[in-house]
This record gives structure tokens, C-alpha cells and sequence, in this order.
């Protein structure tokens, strides 16, 4: 018995070697990916908002676009302001612009 099960996890950690680990900003489900950082624009009369962590990305918004404050409740892309802690859903489209699906906002950390 032990050695059917000693046999049974080195398989384990032989195969389990092999799968691929995903980090945030890996494809999720149909190409969706998430980046979360510091809001350091809001573009309102071009539905655009600017997120920095390690990195600057632009993000066009959507009217459908679901935006979310730290309460769970839908707020809109007005209330949202430069400071604020956002965890964005996004794609890519074709010219690799990135389009949001939805954004989880927290109030200044």
C-alpha cells in the first residue's frame, strides 16, 4: 500500500510540473485579462481611464461597461476619480486597443 501510494505522488509532482501556473494579466476566458492599480485619469468626453501599477494602460470604456464601487453597487464612470484603486476586466480588440468589461473601484488606499 505504501508503495502504490509513494508511486501515485511522484506521478503527481511529475505531471503537476507541467501545468502552467496564470498570474493576473494572463487570459482568463475568451482572450479576458484583468490589471488593477491607481487611477491617474478619467477622460469622461472620450470614455477613456488611465490605471497604473507597474505598468500605464489606457482603457476605453464602454456605455456597457460595468463599473462597480468597494459596496458592491453600480456606479457610473463620473463617480470614479483620479486616486482611486480599480481592478479592471478587460480585452484586447483588433489594433490592441484595450476595452473594458468592468472594473471593481475602491476609494483612495
Amino acid at each position: 500500500m505504501k508503495t502504490t501510494l509513494s508511486l501515485c505522488f511522484a506521478l503527481l509532482i511529475i505531471f503537476a510540473y507541467d501545468v502552467p501556473a496564470h498570474s493576473q494579466g494572463d487570459s482568463l476566458v475568451d482572450g479576458m485579462k484583468t490589471a488593477d492599480g491607481n487611477v491617474v485619469s478619467v477622460d469622461l468626453p472620450n470614455s477613456q481611464i488611465v490605471v497604473k501599477s507597474s505598468e500605464t494602460m489606457t482603457f476605453s470604456v464602454p456605455l456597457n461597461a460595468d463599473i462597480i464601487d468597494s459596496d458592491g453597487l453600480n456606479i457610473q464612470l463620473t463617480d470614479v476619480v483620479v486616486g482611486n484603486y480599480a481592478t479592471v476586466s478587460y480585452t484586447n480588440d483588433e489594433s490592441g486597443r484595450h476595452i473594458m468589461s468592468g472594473m471593481q473601484v475602491e476609494y483612495k488606499r
